[in-house]
């Protein structure tokens, strides 16, 4: 089982680089391996990733948004066909499930198994046609000299929205090699622009999908990532609960916010970062959380003994881990994903196993009134596990 968590965190760190430099590749990869290698059902693993997928490209969208490789003309298109092409995926799916379960998966796995032909298809026509885009009647311009057809672009997204909301798989390869045959893209903003469209795309999708975390497993849990993190976990966990999967199952991940508090306080008394403990966020993982280091504890006392230095307590400290994900994100150009990565295996590792004593862990869950905190929100608060 072990070996099983370090695959599947190793697949997503590769999903997660190929999506960000090309677009693609993201269900092609994610969905087949979890059918034929973990055994989850077709019908689940196309959940799954989409869920996986709408966190993953929050994140990309936002970081070529930033660096201007998003041409909003083509996803405004895309999206007028792509969300109800979703929406019809999605119906289609119910009549499936109509039949029986049987009908369901086989059904899911013919259709994966034909798009990702058809993909593979597209990405070797992109390849040897290299420069050479085709010149059709609907081919787009340069960047700035054409408007793109609207038609065939509109066709071109509820064709792909059908597909992914049924296999998630095709959002990425047969966008990005219809705008490299028909338009005058460049390379980096035919990348931008996909997955701004697969964003707007996975998020509809993965509100018919989530009922089927259901049909994972008795003990399934969701740890939400992708920003805003509380936000997609009160929707994830709001379809999932209909479905009759409890909501303390679900989690908005505020354990990088934590390990980011954790380094600063151990960097600050010149101790070991493992001898921070206690460390709480209150909040949601953003600008607006409170990271609460007066509770916290370095080598079994109080932080406020230790640092003895109140005034960055309160002002300097907070304002690091608030402003840290940001900070990265100038300094780099990148989001720190790597970070994210190991942040959310910590978490796994405080949920699944028994919390020490005397010590607890952050984790944005829905509030049932606790600590004064309004009922029904997602709320990042202390923790324990008894590894159960």
């Amino acid at each position: 089982m072990e070996d099983l968590g370090i695959g599947i965190a190793l697949l997503g760190f590769v999903v997660g680089f190929l999506v960000g430099m090309t677009g693609m590749g993201g269900g092609a990869l994610t969905t087949p391996v979890l059918i034929l290698w973990v055994g989850v059902r077709p019908v689940v693993a196309v959940g799954t990733d989409l869920l996986f997928l709408a966190a993953l490209k929050v994140v990309a969208a936002w970081a070529h948004h930033k660096w201007g490789n998003v041409d909003w003309r083509l996803v405004k298109l895309l999206a007028l066909g792509s969300v109800p092409g979703a929406v019809v995926g999605l119906l289609l799916l119910s009549g499936l499930r109509g039949i029986s379960e049987e009908a369901t998966d086989a059904g899911v796995t013919r259709l994966l198994g034909l798009v990702l032909i058809v993909a593979a298809m597209a990405v070797l026509v992109q390849f040897f046609l290299g420069e050479r885009r085709l010149r059709l009647p609907f081919s787009g311009g340069d960047d700035t000299a054409h408007a793109p057809t609207p038609r065939p672009i509109i066709v071109l997204g509820f064709v792909v929205g059908v597909l992914v909301s049924m296999t998630s798989v095709g959002g990425g390869s047969l966008v990005v090699a219809s705008l490299v045959i028909f338009h005058r893209l460049s390379g980096r903003r035919i990348v931008g622009t996909d997955l701004a469209n697969a964003l707007v795309l996975s998020a509809v999708a993965t509100v018919g999908q989530g009922k089927d975390l259901a049909k994972a497993a008795d003990d399934v849990r969701v740890l939400v990532v992708g920003n805003p993190a509380n936000t997609n976990c009160l929707i994830a966990m709001s379809h999932g609960h209909q479905a009759g999967i409890p909501r303390d199952r679900f989690h908005a991940m505020t354990r990088l916010d934590q390990n980011r508090a954790q380094a600063q306080l151990a960097n600050k008394a010149g101790a070991k970062v493992a001898d921070v403990t206690n460390m709480i966020i209150w909040g949601n993982h953003s600008a607006t959380q409170y990271p609460d280091a007066e509770n916290a504890r370095i080598g079994g006392r109080p932080v406020p003994d230790v640092i003895g230095h109140m005034a960055w307590l309160r002002e300097d400290f907070i304002q690091v881990v608030q402003q840290r994900g940001a900070a990265v994100i100038d300094a780099r150009g990148l989001s720190s994903a790597a970070s994210a990565a190991n942040a959310a295996l910590d978490h796994v590792v405080s949920v699944e196993g028994a919390t020490p004593e005397g010590d607890c862990f952050s984790s944005g869950v829905y509030s049932d009134g606790s600590y004064g905190i309004e009922e029904g929100l997602m709320f990042s608060v202390p923790l324990r596990s008894n590894g159960q």
